[in-house]
Formats: structure tokens, sequence, C-alpha cells
């Protein structure tokens, strides 16, 4: 037993503490009081300490509790009790968990960590998960100052994978949902926020480059004014949207909508060009691409592009409804809510796809309600 500024050196570490119960046969002890262990690559902090040595890679396990800290070069874990065993390389953080880097924050009720050797290889955080990825853009092109934004993950699990201690994969699992500030040579454009059943981020050399979200996937993007040229919000859906952060691009795959103003977009398959602002839909498991603008009836066909930017979309080997009537064509496009055009155009009032009777032009104009040129 050993009382008042008690000091303990041990090969590398070295431990203070305000008492000490030692056992020289187990090579074990309980520290007490002020407890802070230093060792060559990390200091822990507690109120109470149970130390032994292993033969593991460290060569000591622990069980810490009262407001626990674990600082190292590069990183900071706390939690009200932590626990390590050195056998099986496993760290238990219980109660009030976090980890923090320069740019990173996990936070849960618990975090198990799993170590290969001296690097963390996985993370599962469990009970009120959350995730934190601080960047840093400027809010006005011409400014030098940047400003400090917050990426938030959210999910009931958060599973963290880590290759050489750089993150590979985060996963967040069941009501996940994530907020990500869209950045283009280093300005702020917009706010894009996202949920569904579960969402897997990638990273590569550390950086998130892909999202995707699978299962009921629900998002808007918020563009930020005088920065972005999108002027409005952009409400989507689908089964499973991919989006990639260096290309700007997304994939919404399987019952994808997009809404944008007057317009709906429905398709099976849509890629969205976020940097050129062009919507492009295909026809997939029998369904044709269908766009809606300004309450008007569905202009569908195999294929479509719409233009977020001039608000003009074409539909080739289409098919629309217009006053009762037909139109059929090669292409479909309008120019505004009074005028269609149709190249290869038929016209019609029989409503099947091959129509029984119509009427054929290598160009038609449409002005509803009053005239066909």
């Amino acid at each position: 037993h050993l009382y008042g500024n008690t000091q303990m050196i041990s090969n590398t570490d070295t431990l203070f503490c305000d008492s000490m119960i030692y056992w020289m046969d187990k090579d074990s002890l309980v520290a007490y009081g002020g407890v802070v262990l230093k060792q060559p690559d990390r200091k822990l902090n507690s109120k109470t300490l149970n130390f032994w040595e292993t033969n593991g890679y460290r060569g000591s396990s622990f069980v810490a509790s009262d407001e626990v800290s674990i600082i190292s070069l590069d990183k900071t874990i706390q939690a009200n009790n932590i626990s390590y065993n050195d056998i099986t390389q496993k760290m238990i953080l219980a109660n009030d968990a976090t980890i923090m880097s320069d740019n990173r924050e996990l936070f849960g009720d618990n975090i198990n960590i799993q170590f290969s050797d001296s690097l963390m290889s996985s993370i599962n955080v469990t009970g009120n998960a959350k995730a934190h990825n601080i960047i840093y853009a400027k809010i006005h092109k011409d400014s030098l100052d940047k400003k400090k934004y917050i990426d938030i993950m959210l999910g009931n699990n958060i599973d963290v994978n880590l290759e050489n201690d750089k993150i590979i994969n985060i996963a967040l699992d069941r009501m996940a949902s994530t907020m990500y500030h869209a950045i283009d040579s280093a300005l702020l454009i917009g706010v894009n926020a996202v949920n569904g059943d579960l969402i897997n981020l990638g990273f590569e050399d550390d950086e998130l480059y892909t999202i995707n979200v699978k299962g009921d996937a629900r998002g808007n993007f918020i563009p930020e004014a005088g920065n972005s040229k999108i002027d409005s919000t952009i409400i989507y859906k689908s089964e499973e949207i991919d989006y990639f952060i260096d290309t700007q691009e997304s994939y919404l795959k399987d019952l994808g909508e997009i809404k944008y103003q007057n317009m709906i977009l429905q398709a099976n398959y849509i890629h969205v060009d976020w940097g050129q602002n062009i919507l492009n839909a295909t026809k997939q498991s029998n369904k044709l691409p269908s766009v809606t603008t300004y309450g008007g009836d569905p202009m569908e066909g195999d294929s479509l592009r719409y233009n977020l930017l001039d608000k003009h979309g074409t539909i080739y080997k289409g098919k629309t409804r217009v006053d009762d009537a037909y139109y059929h064509g090669d292409a479909i496009y309008r120019d505004d809510p009074n005028l269609y055009h149709v190249i290869s155009s038929k016209y019609t009032s029989c409503d099947l796809d091959h129509p029984h009777y119509s009427f054929y032009s290598n160009n038609m104009k449409m002005i509803p309600g009053d005239r066909i040129i």
C-alpha cells in the first residue's frame, strides 16, 4: 500500500496517483485519485485505474473509470469508463464516449475500438451515434478567409473501418442521415442533407469521395445564395442513391424522383451532373422516365435530358398529352408553359403507344388551347 503523491516507474511507463495498492506476485495494481499514466505514445488520466502486465503487444491491460481521457499525438479518447484488453487488442469506451482528431469527431453512448498493434483498425459506435467531419470553405468568392463548417453523420449504429490509421469506410445503420457541405474550389456551393436505412461513406486518401444511400433514400440540396447557379432547393428520393464528391455526380436507382421549382422528374435511373446542372434519365425495368412541368400532363420517353439552369428539357422517343390529344416524336421539348416542339412527330387522339391512326410531320409546334403548326 502506498499513500500520498505516489509515483511508479516501470520500463517506459510512469504512473502518478494519490494512493496505490500493488501486488508484486501478479504484476498488477490499483491506483486511486488523480491518476496519470504516461506511456511513450500516449497519456491516460482518470480517478481510478486497475492495471496489470500481459504478454500482449503493449505488455499491459487496464480498466480506468471516472472521467477517463487518453491523449496521443493525433487523437483524444474520452469516456466515463475505458477498458483495454492487450491480448485481444480491444478497447471499450462506456458512457459518454468520444474520439477526437484534428478534423473528425465520433460520439456515442458506447464505442468499441479494435487495434492492430498501435493503430486502430475498426471502430463501432452504439447509442446516440454521431460523427463530425470538420471542413473549411470560403463563403464569398473573393474572400481570403475560410469559415469552419461541420458535416454531420447520424445513425443508430456507426461502423468505421481504417487502414494504416486512415478511414476507408464509415457505415451508418438504421435511421441513418448525413448533412454535408458541397464545396467547389474552396467555395461553399450549398448543403446536401440525405437520409435512408443505410448510408455508406467511402474515403480515399482519408478524404470523403463517395456516399451511398440505400432504403427509402431521401434528400435535399439547399444552394448557397450567390455561390451556386441553382436558385432554389432541389428535393430528391430513390431506393438507392450514389453520390461522387470529386466528379460532383449523383445516380438515383429505382423509383427515383427529383423536384425542382415547377418540374418533377421520375425514372428508375437518373444521372445528375451537378457541375453542369444537367439531369439525364433513361428507361429501366420497363419504366419510362417522365417529366411534368407547370402542373401539366407528363412527358415520357425512352430517355430524357433536363437543364436545371435554363429549365428546358428534351424527351427522346417520347410521348406527351396536350388538350386531349397525344403527340409522339423522336424528340419532344418545351420552350415555356405554352409552347411544345416535336421532331418526327405524330399527332393522334388515340391513347395507344402504337395508335390506330395519326397525322405525321417532320417538325410540329403546339400552342395548347390555340393551334398546331
